[in-house]
């Protein structure tokens, strides 16, 4: 287990195996996660519902590969310019991606390489809601993207997939975390 599946223990526990477990099944015929990392969703997928899964990440680990079984793909690569054929997959996952990744890029991308009414599946944090909590969120942003990889903790990502031209839109909320699904129209 590396340093990251360590540090998000505690998470995974009290929250974001709620979450991977409530919106993970929905993914079906030819899967792409994007942002796969060491591949902590794997076990919530249906695999009965699922023809291939591709993964696609900045690099691989050996958490991955041990997960990852049969009718796997890795490819190396950013989700903001994926080396995928338009409209490739019936269903896009990304799960605590967009903090780190130009949104609007990335968005872009993921409606190019879905396949029209395939869906999207995602989990992400969001910068909280609160006057105080918020502006706190925005304080500790600056020295939080140095140590955390570029992660930004004051992301509206739940605000620019309303915007956003998906259709069907379902976001769930539990705490600073928002995760549903969408569809590509």
């Amino acid at each position: 287990m590396n340093i990251y599946d360590i540090a998000m223990m505690p998470l995974e526990a009290w929250v974001l195996k709620k979450m991977r477990s409530a919106i993970m099944p929905y993914a079906y015929g030819d899967v792409l996660e994007a942002g796969i990392g060491t591949g902590v969703n794997l076990r919530y997928y249906d695999t009965a519902k699922i023809r291939s899964l591709t993964g696609l990440d900045r690099q691989s680990s050996p958490e991955l590969e041990r997960r990852a079984g049969k009718n796997f793909t890795f490819y190396q690569g950013n989700v903001e310019k994926m080396p995928f054929a338009e409209g490739q997959f019936d269903t896009v996952v990304v799960t605590l991606l967009f903090c780190t990744a130009n949104i609007e890029k990335s968005m872009g991308e993921i409606q190019r390489v879905l396949k029209p009414g395939g869906l999207f599946i995602f989990i992400e944090h969001v910068r909280p809601t609160g006057a105080r909590v918020g502006k706190f969120f925005d304080f500790a942003n600056r020295a939080w993207t140095r140590i955390a990889d570029g992660c930004n903790l004051n992301r509206r990502t739940d605000e620019i997939l309303r915007e956003s031209s998906f259709s069907d839109l379902t976001i769930m909320e539990s705490g600073v975390f928002r995760y549903g699904t969408a569809k590509k129209p």
